[in-house]
């Protein structure tokens, strides 16, 4: 046994130990099939801390057979397929450094699987798509008013065991809202 073997056999032995692997990972563009496309309901299942959202969130997602994907208020491009896997298109948000693999793509939808971008499972996102639209992004009023703020700030100081402080005003389609999620409420303004 030369010593390139011995000297190999320990190095694979190491990142067997370690938790390391020693294959690197291949990407290909992914196909979004145009029956995923719409809007969907989902709720977050925490599995280990660190993700992008609360155990118990409720999660806007929309996706679009362009290859676009929002997340409540962030959207994603470039979908991917990793290692020849053609079940699972996965987006990445480099910034935050989290992935969203949707799957079944061979199939229907089914989970939205959250992990980090050195791939430690995270979470899930499973619920069901609740229409056909493809719409994401800020489409509702450009300024929130002051009368919102003022609701939004008696909520939360009249009734917090509904209406926690701490949330941030968001916009969806022609909504402007705030998301509770330790109550899972949302309070909301539709058209002003």
């Amino acid at each position: 046994m030369g010593i390139k073997t011995v000297l190999l056999g320990a190095f694979v032995t190491f990142l067997t130990l370690t938790g390391h692997s020693v294959l690197a990972q291949s990407e290909s563009p992914a196909t979004i099939p145009a029956s995923f496309a719409g809007t969907y309901d989902l709720t977050y299942t925490e599995f280990n801390a660190g993700g992008p959202f609360v155990n118990g969130s409720a999660v806007s997602l929309v996706i679009n057979s362009d290859g676009t994907l929002c997340i409540n208020d962030l959207t994603l491009s470039n979908p991917v397929l990793q290692n020849g896997n053609p079940a699972e298109a996965i987006w990445k948000d480099e910034s935050a450094g989290f992935n969203y693999a949707v799957s079944n793509l061979q199939s229907s939808f089914n989970e939205v699987n959250v992990g980090t971008s050195d791939n430690m499972f995270l979470g899930q996102l499973s619920g069901s798509k609740t229409s056909d639209s493809v719409a994401c992004g800020v489409s509702g009023p450009v300024e929130v008013t002051d009368a919102m703020n003022a609701v939004f700030d008696l909520a939360e100081v009249k009734v917090p065991e509904y209406f926690p402080g701490g949330a941030i005003t968001l916009f969806f389609e022609n909504y402007v809202y705030r998301f509770y999620p330790q109550t899972g409420i949302y309070l909301a303004f539709a058209d002003n």
